[in-house]
């Protein structure tokens, strides 16, 4: 097992608080509402993850870029690819983990809620609640979105006791509520 020096692990724990180069945002502790969500974000996009490459900057800390060709923008620009930059990486022997962050996977289709960080880089809004995982029922086929905070989870927690917020959600119903949000 590869053990991360002491610097390191300093050093990824200020990254995960928000506080280097503003690549994360530190998480709020509360759920955020789709509808604070959407009037704060800079970007609202719907897209299939289609790159994720862990790299450098000039000052020597980690992130990950994450290209998405999108298929629907709510608010925004209207374009076909997105960046992001995320404050989770892994870079050969090296890592850091943003605490909470949904991590994004190859091929996977997401919601993101952006803003863009004092670089002009889009970043998640949230660390836990700025991506939606969207995946199929396995009844209906029906489009459902979730993101470990809102939407219906698919594993049944401990205790079998589910928040308010862990309801059935459509991604037409996500869509509407940031649609209602930013008019």
């Amino acid at each position: 097992m590869t053990t991360m020096p002491v610097s390191r692990l300093m050093g990824a724990l200020i990254l995960a608080l928000g506080l280097v180069n503003g690549r994360a945002t530190a998480s709020e502790g509360r759920a955020m509402l789709v509808d604070e969500m959407a009037r704060r974000s800079d970007v609202v996009a719907v897209g299939r993850v289609v790159s994720l490459e862990s790299t450098r900057d000039p000052g020597g800390h980690l992130f990950t870029k994450i290209e998405l060709e999108t298929s629907e923008i709510w608010k925004g620009p209207t374009t076909r690819q997105l960046t992001l930059v995320s404050g989770s990486a892994v870079l050969g022997e090296r890592w850091v983990k943003v605490v909470g962050e949904e991590p994004f996977r190859l091929g996977e289709e997401v919601v993101v809620f952006a803003v863009r960080n004092a670089a002009g880089e889009a970043v998640a809004i949230h660390p836990s609640q700025g991506k939606f995982r969207i995946h199929a029922d396995r009844v209906s086929g029906e489009r459902l979105a979730e993101n470990g905070v809102w939407g219906e989870i698919e594993s049944q927690p401990a205790g079998g006791v589910r928040s308010p917020q862990h309801r059935r959600l459509t991604l037409e119903d996500l869509h509407r509520q940031v649609k209602d949000a930013v008019r």
